[in-house]
This record gives structure tokens, sequence and C-alpha cells, in this order.
């Protein structure tokens, strides 16, 4: 029989970013907590998909914590231009280029299409998709519509700003508001520094010897009074239309995403232990994985 993580693609050599990293953990415990909270589905944005991985967690999710009904109404609408822009600094080194390379030819596009497809079969959460760049896609998604949006697209403070603006509008009333790549906050940095690169994606604060992506950083401080962060991960409800307070950001139920081959599998295991020993949820009882 063939096995779900069969069913899916991530390529080395396209960046599949599939190996544990804590805002795996903290997408689960995202969608967890809004279903606890009395969301019978959820209608989530992610602004930056790539090849999809983070897609198919937040669907696998629903479906685990939430069951086939929640996972019939939910919806996840990714919205990426699969054309990353990088600065000429960044294109420099080795690590940008692969996002550069698997931009050519539509190959991270096909691979993103092909995981979305495959994984709401599998999941049976409608998976769609929106091809442009934030400031032509965004304006049209209306306001107060999305009980999560995250962003993890691009690094570059106007970018990053952009994300969050729309972001703060897309996003209903009690809604959750998350992101990745917060490695430290605005507090906590060289303030000049991060405003002399905040079109670089990654640069070494002097003042904690820390490395940071300054343009999230800026981004986010500017945008919020405080957020919950771990790990990189940052978290803030809307309580009001431009009110928000900072989101708990903690481990709330754990699964082994079943996207992953057998391998990934093993290490996400290892790799989690240390952050939550005490374990992995049991699928919803009604949870028909094949």
């Amino acid at each position: 029989m063939t096995s779900i993580s069969e069913r899916f693609l991530f390529p080395p050599d396209v960046v599949p970013h599939t190996h544990f990293l804590p805002k795996h953990a903290f997408i689960m415990a995202t969608v967890n907590g809004a279903l606890k909270s009395g969301n019978a589905s959820l209608r989530i944005a992610e602004i930056g998909s790539w090849l999809g991985a983070s897609t198919l967690l937040w669907s696998e999710s629903i479906l685990r914590f939430g069951g086939p009904q929640a996972a019939a109404g939910s919806s996840v609408l990714s919205i990426d231009s699969w054309n990353p822009i990088l600065s000429s600094e960044d294109l420099q080194s080795a690590k940008y280029q692969f996002f550069a390379n698997a931009a050519k030819n539509d190959v991270a596009y096909n691979i993103y299409l092909h995981n979305a497809k495959a994984g709401s079969e599998a999941y049976g959460v409608p998976i769609d998709h929106i091809r442009g760049v934030s400031e032509d896609t965004l304006p049209g998604l209306g306001e107060d519509v999305f009980d999560i949006v995250y962003v993890d697209a691009g690094h570059y403070y106007d970018d990053a700003s952009i994300d969050i603006a729309h972001a703060k509008r897309m996003t209903r009333i009690g809604g959750i508001i998350c992101g990745d790549d917060l490695n430290l906050l605005m507090e906590e940095v060289d303030i000049p520094t991060a405003r002399a690169n905040a079109n670089r994606d990654l640069v070494e604060d002097p003042r904690t010897g820390k490395f940071f992506h300054p343009g999230v950083t800026l981004a986010v401080g500017e945008a919020f009074d405080a957020v919950g962060t771990c790990g990189g991960f940052w978290a803030v409800r809307k309580t009001a239309t431009d009110a928000f307070t900072a989101q708990e950001v903690r481990f709330d139920g754990l699964f082994i995403p079943s996207f992953l081959t057998e391998a990934d599998q093993a290490l996400f295991c290892d790799s989690v232990r240390p952050y939550y020993p005490a374990g992995f949820a049991a699928p919803h009882p009604t949870v028909p994985l094949i």
C-alpha cells in the first residue's frame, strides 16, 4: 500500500523545509487552540507557501484536531508569487540561489500545485491559491474574513510591513495573526544595524551576537505593541478593529505529520521530544487517515 508521504513532492534541491522546526509545532497548536475556542471550522490564509509544507500542515491539523466535518467546512488559501525577489547582496549566497533556481520554469510553483491537490484529497480541506505579489493580491481579499492569517513570505522590511498591514485588515475580530522568522524582538537588537540592513534577509546583530531577519523584526515591532513568541514563531489576537494583544505561543497537541517521509518522521520525533516531553496527540477518533 502506498503511504501518504509518497503522494507528495519535496525534492531536496528545492529547499523543502520539511524537517522539524518550532513553527511546525506552533502551527498545529494554533489550529488546535482555534478549534478548542469554539470554531466549528477555520478559514486560513497563508501569505507565503513555496512548496506547500505549511499548507499541508494547516490542513492536516484541522483534520487531526477537528475531524472530517471541520475539515470539509474549512479552507486554506495560499498567496505567493512563487518568484522570490532577492537583493543583489543576498543573491551572492548559494543559499538564496536555491530559491532563485527553484523559481525558474515554475518548478516550485508546479510542486506546490501537486502538493496542494494531494493534500486536499488526503485531508479533506479545500485548498486554493492566488499567484502574485502582495501589493496586487492582498487588497482584494476583504476585511474581517479569516480566522487565521499566517505571514511567512518576504523577509525584507517593505514586504513584511505590507503583508502584516493587510493581515491586520483581513483577520476577523477574535482571530489570530501569526508568522515566522522573528528571531529577535525589536527591543533586543541594535536598531541602527537593523534599519541599515532592512532589505537584507539575515544579518548578525552586534548587540546580541545572534543572527536575525532585520526586516521582520522591524515590521513586527512597529505593527504591534507586543507579540507572543517562541522559536521564531510569533502570534497576536485581534480584539477589535485596530486592537491586538499578544497571543501565548506554546505547545498544545502534536502529531507526526503524515506527509513526511519515514526518515523525516523519525527525525521529527527525535527533534520534538526535548521541546514537548508530553508526547504526541492521538488523532481525532473519526479521522480515517490511510
